[in-house]
């Protein structure tokens, strides 16, 4: 009987649909559970330490992290140099493929009080666009436990995203310039982002390859029927955008 009500009652997905137009993404790197990038480290884990005491490998905060998070890895090799304090340049940077950039649309002006005088914003442009039709939440954070031997050299900037209202997925990290000039590497397939949704539901990927022009058209579009005056006033703008994609799924019935 127990096992009739568990069928009954189980939660509905929440399905997040992730689009690009890169057949190689789309093959090589989809979007995953995050269980599926566990790090090597933690299986080769015993399960008791030396002392006999339960080691990391039965943390159920940690198998809940990769249970229920959502990984972005990366499409591509790519090799980072931060040069040293007061150059010219914050960094420079070189990827296995042409489909991408690496920029710094946010100044470290944006946040000067958290950057200071030594920090840079380095921007990695996704062709990922993510879509879902209910208002929930993802976090994003940094796959830290993936990330051990990267860690001294970059961090993603968290944020809460809401793939209803905007689908965008660019990457957003912090690099830190020191005394001295130091290069990095970030191999193909490395989970760039663990996402979590804030929701007791579970959550169903669905990766899809589509044109270009298809692509653009989930990306874009809703703005063209806002008038911004104020094009610095990014709140004000994605307020509006909230009210009118509601407004759009009332007319439609959605």
């Amino acid at each position: 009987m127990s096992k009739y009500f568990n069928f009954i009652f189980k939660k509905k997905p929440v399905v997040i649909d992730c689009f690009t137009y890169l057949p190689y993404v789309h093959d090589f790197a989809k979007i995953n559970q995050a269980i599926k990038y566990v790090p090597d480290w933690w299986k080769e884990t015993p399960n008791l330490a030396g002392t006999g005491r339960p080691t990391i490998k039965s943390c159920p905060a940690f198998l809940d992290f990769y249970k229920k998070g959502i990984v972005i890895p990366s499409w591509f090799d790519l090799e980072i140099t931060v040069d040293e304090k007061n150059s010219k340049n914050s960094y420079s940077w070189e990827a296995s493929t042409q489909d991408f950039n690496v920029d710094s649309s946010h100044n470290s002006s944006e946040f000067e009080k958290f950057a200071g005088n030594n920090a840079s914003n380095f921007k990695i442009t996704s062709p990922w666009a993510f879509k879902t039709k209910e208002n929930i939440s993802f976090v994003w954070s940094q796959p830290t436990w993936n990330l051990r031997e990267l860690l001294s050299n970059f961090t993603l900037l968290p944020a809460t995203v809401n793939y209803k209202y905007q689908h965008g997925t660019n990457i957003n990290y912090l690099v830190v310039n020191s005394e001295v000039k130091k290069t990095f590497r970030i191999p193909a397939l490395t989970p760039l982002v663990i996402m979590h949704g804030l929701t007791d539901r579970p959550i169903e990927i669905k990766n899809h390859l589509v044109s270009e022009t298809e692509w653009k058209r989930l990306t874009f579009g809703i703005e063209n029927l806002i008038l911004n005056r104020n094009p610095t006033e990014l709140t004000e703008m994605y307020k509006k955008k909230i009210q009118l994609t509601n407004k759009i799924d009332s007319i439609n019935g959605l």
